[in-house]
């Protein structure tokens, strides 16, 4: 899921409790403060570029015609130059409020408004100190965005607050203004920390340190489009194969999930790819599940990828 159609899902859950749109910061001019820590655990190597931070704010314009999602027009806040050596941590000074045409109300929950960012680290390859989006018919980027976390966002609230709060999962409420939003989906049983039941949606404060990844996913790139892609296209299918049938491989990429149900004797791995239509062109992505299964009854084969107690 990409992160522009991962806010959009989130637009109905979010209604929480009130608070100081300053968030403890000792210059009067500055709303809130970012800290965090870049990490390369997979020792990726980096372009000359300078290293910089940056928030990206979607806005998202209304449905023409009565259908559909139009794509986010994408624009660039603060950012601040750090340390190319790993790990390395950095500190962003917000300064000002989202643009305004980010901020927009909350369906079914009149009085409150919001507007998402994502924080992310690139090179600014041709050394203005900026990062630079492009127009839809471009056929190359400028700069190159390196780093970002898929399952943390930054929400901005403003207005009047609900009583009683919708909470996150873990009974978390964020404050007026600045916050972090992390989302952990569950998907066939596993998520972004393990084992899981059900997604997560929990609100951290400002203050909380945020952790970005070095990566060479290609989707990030999108996030330098001046208008997003017009939403993503899903082809997904699931493949029963005969009782007792063991797995050939192992998920292999972030890409694959696997897990393990009715005590053991279920085993299904999910393969996805994306597929993107140029530059800043819509999104396809495609799933394909395996479903393996034992006989009521029938011992686990040698081989069998998930404990039959």
């Amino acid at each position: 899921m990409t992160m522009s159609r991962l806010m959009l899902c989130l637009l109905p859950l979010l209604a929480a409790a009130c608070g100081s749109v300053s968030d403890d910061t000792d210059d009067p001019s500055v709303l809130a403060t970012l800290h965090g820590t870049i990490r390369n655990p997979e020792s990726i190597a980096r372009g000359p570029g300078e290293l910089r931070v940056a928030v990206v704010w979607s806005v998202f314009p209304k449905p023409q015609g009565g259908g559909g999602v139009n794509a986010p027009e994408l624009h660039v806040s603060q950012d601040v130059a750090v340390n190319p050596a790993f790990p390395t941590g950095f500190t962003l000074d917000l300064r000002v409020p989202p643009p305004r045409e980010a901020v927009q109300p909350i369906e079914k929950t009149p009085g409150l408004k919001i507007a998402y960012g994502t924080l992310v680290a690139y090179e600014d390859v041709n050394g203005n100190g900026r990062l630079d989006l492009v127009d839809p018919t471009a056929v190359t980027f400028v700069d190159r965005i390196v780093a970002l976390n898929q399952e943390t966002i930054l929400a901005f609230l403003e207005g009047t607050l609900p009583d009683p709060p919708q909470r996150g999962t873990d009974g978390s409420t964020p404050r007026l203004g600045f916050n972090f939003l992390s989302v952990d989906l569950c998907l066939f049983g596993t998520g972004g920390s393990g084992p899981c039941t059900e997604s997560k949606v929990l609100w951290k404060p400002i203050e909380a340190e945020i952790s970005l990844a070095l990566s060479n996913a290609p989707r990030f790139s999108q996030l330098m489009c001046q208008q997003g892609p017009g939403g993503s296209t899903g082809l997904d299918r699931t493949e029963e194969h005969p009782a007792g049938e063991i797995p050939r491989s192992s998920p292999a990429g972030p890409r694959e999930k696997s897990s393990c149900s009715d005590g053991g004797r279920v085993y299904r791995r999910q393969s996805c790819m994306s597929r993107s239509a140029g530059l800043c062109g819509e999104i396809t992505e495609s799933c394909v599940t395996d479903v393996y299964h034992l006989e009521p009854g029938v011992p686990a084969p040698s081989g069998w990828p998930c404990t039959v107690p």
